[in-house]
């Protein structure tokens, strides 16, 4: 944590607007998982909370855009890494690691491509890729089926010509006017030694007093 603020300072200055290099020091056994959770809700998140603050009142709805959290996964132990990676969950953070270790301690070179970015989607939710028709479990094969025939019926309630354009503005214009973005859900529910039944649900983004509802949410 020293090093790499002494190297933001000296990469961008040590009065670079809107620049600050904070060190946390657990004070406690990093190879503890105990420790590790009180170092997270005690010291990194409320110190996160409050930047997301800052960020959010001074940028208003575009927040997202202009706040961003990067774990390093090149150092730690075990048990640290695993509890950074939960209590950040919430932040989406993107995963950095620097290959060569070894080869940039000893050098002190750094290039690009030795460090490695992927998107919190590909680094933390990530599973491989797998075949439909070698899929062995029949709630998920059924659940699979149910999401594609629901796009499916989406898609083809979507207006197909310009006779039809109202209802595409309807659409987009109230029910989406907040996100402009459908999001679709499939909820499989059985009861014991019952059959699967499927339910599905649409997020409704409108902005309106009663407030907008998730897909998952509206499904539920």
């Amino acid at each position: 944590a020293e090093l790499m603020a002494r190297f933001l300072k000296a990469a961008h200055g040590e009065s670079a607007v809107g620049l600050a290099a904070a060190a946390l020091h657990g004070n406690g056994d990093a190879f503890r998982y105990d420790a590790n959770l009180r170092f997270c809700h005690e010291l990194v998140l409320p110190l996160l909370d409050a930047e997301r603050g800052v960020v959010a009142q001074q940028s208003g709805e575009r927040w997202p855009e202009r706040f961003s959290v990067t774990l390093a996964l090149c150092d730690g132990t075990h048990s640290r890494l695993q509890v950074l990676s939960q209590c950040l969950r919430e932040f989406r953070p993107q995963m950095a690691h620097l290959s060569p270790l070894k080869g940039f301690w000893h050098s002190c070179t750094l290039r690009p491509k030795d460090v490695d970015r992927e998107s919190y989607e590909r680094a933390f939710e990530a599973a491989p890729s797998t075949e439909i028709t070698r899929l062995t479990d029949p709630a998920i094969t059924a659940l699979i089926a149910e999401v594609i025939a629901h796009r499916n019926s989406f898609l083809f309630a979507q207006p197909r010509s310009a006779n039809e354009e109202s209802g595409a503005a309807d659409l987009h214009r109230f029910w989406l006017r907040k996100t402009k973005k459908p999001v679709l859900s499939v909820l499989v529910v059985q009861r014991e030694n019952g059959p699967l039944r499927m339910h599905r649900g649409i997020n409704l983004e409108v902005s309106m007093p009663t407030g907008s509802l998730c897909s998952e949410r509206n499904v539920i």
